[in-house]
């Protein structure tokens, strides 16, 4: 006998649809934010900005008896010149006519498009300003690295180094700043763009693991950088990090550190367990010449920083003593307001001790915003009469260090 149920009448009845798209993606950016909180942003202009620094102090003191006639000991104040380069970031999209007009208000579709694809583009820029401050850009070797290869391997499946005994060069983070439609080049620092493997990533299939859209054969510790295409990548373009700045070789800012020592920060590389009393020998370091109001750690870290029960660890500080709200752990040795945050993008066994003033590091900016914008012009540009729209939002810019010795940081820790 015939029975009406929900499956054989499915095709007449209503469907009821969530009013609202979940938003399931992370966006907080702990550096950044406390970076625009603590130190602003500067206007920049051409293609670089100059920062002016003393390189060594006055050394013209001497002592004697006071015998009339000696001669007068003469000193000099030395000088310098940085050159920080304007990086130019930009994040594009294209949504066809029909798409627009179909997902035009609330009959239409559950959110508007173009304005949902315009608040993912803004957040996506935080998220990579976020990974570029903490990470190593520039022009050092391994800079602009998201992952590194965890294992030779044949294929679409790409397995990443994610937590301990990740490959030094990355991160360590997994597939954390990966994406589906990301456009991906895998091989050495020598390999990157020119000969290095090009892929776009199909799926995230885990923590550690994605799919790439064309079989490759890979090596172990091969490094993922983003490009756009074969020939064109972040290598080499991506802007200035800690990583960077915690190094004593290598030439950063124009300055080539392996000459000029007082263009060093201090850093504590040795494989080990986090230690308190390592984590205050570089906060010492960066005392000298800076005044460290920040120490910014991965999540693994943090959790082993939090179990350290020693005189040295104070509870929770209140938020209202954190610039930009956020919560962490007090460090005792570094006074009140000297607070341990925990920033999701930190790359693991990194920590890192800044000196947050713009007296000593501040954010360049040449321009941010929706491309055309300035003009006048509408947010979607027609490439063709019957084809598509796009838009690009742009950042051009750079992280301006006025004082390396100001911050320091450990690497390679466990916890």
């Amino acid at each position: 006998m015939p029975l009406g149920t929900l499956t054989t009448l499915s095709a007449i009845l209503f469907r009821d649809y969530d009013k609202v798209v979940r938003d399931n993606t992370f966006s907080e950016t702990v550096l950044l934010n406390n970076l625009k909180k603590n130190v602003g942003v500067i206007p920049m202009a051409n293609n670089n900005f100059y920062v002016k620094a003393t390189s060594s102090g006055f050394g013209g003191w001497d002592a004697d008896n006071g015998a009339a006639g000696a001669d007068l000991q003469l000193g000099d104040v030395t000088y310098a010149e940085m050159t920080v380069p304007i990086v130019f970031t930009w994040g594009g999209y294209q949504l066809t006519e029909s798409v627009l007009r179909s997902a035009d208000g609330d009959a239409g579709a559950v959110v508007d498009i173009a304005e949902d694809y315009a608040k993912h583009v803004q957040q996506s820029l935080r998220r990579n300003l976020n990974r570029m401050f903490l990470n190593r850009g520039g022009t050092v070797a391994d800079n602009a690295v998201i992952a590194t290869v965890n294992g030779a391997s044949s294929g679409t499946t790409v397995t990443v180094d994610d937590g301990a005994g990740s490959d030094s060069s990355g991160p360590g983070l997994g597939t954390q700043f990966m994406y589906v439609g990301q456009g991906i080049t895998i091989g050495t620092d020598a390999e990157q763009p020119a000969t290095a493997d090009y892929a776009t990533i199909s799926s995230i299939d885990s923590r550690t693991q994605i799919t790439i859209d064309a079989s490759e054969t890979i090596a172990d510790s091969d490094n993922i950088v983003i490009a756009r295409s074969a020939a064109a990548n972040n290598d080499n373009n991506e802007m200035s990090g800690f990583r960077n700045i915690n190094l004593t070789t290598g030439t950063f800012q124009n300055v080539d550190r392996s000459t000029n020592y007082w263009w060093h920060s201090s850093s504590d590389t040795t494989a080990e367990a986090l230690d308190e009393g390592d984590l205050i020998a570089q906060f010492n370091q960066a005392k000298r010449t800076g005044n460290p109001n920040a120490v910014i750690m991965g999540e693994i870290l943090y959790r082993k920083y939090a179990s350290l029960l020693t005189s040295m660890k104070q509870a929770e500080v209140d938020a209202a003593r954190l610039e930009g709200g956020f919560r962490g752990l007090a460090l005792a040795v570094g006074g009140p307001g000297t607070v341990v945050s925990l920033d999701w993008d930190c790359p693991y066994g990194d920590v890192n001790i800044a000196s947050l003033s713009s007296q000593y590091i501040t954010i360049g900016e040449l321009a941010t915003g929706w491309f055309g914008a300035k003009q006048g012009l509408p947010l979607f540009q027609k490439t063709n009469l019957r084809g598509s729209y796009w838009a690009a939002y742009e950042y051009f810019g750079n992280l301006v260090v006025r004082n390396a010795s100001a911050h320091s940081g450990l690497r390679n820790k466990t916890a």
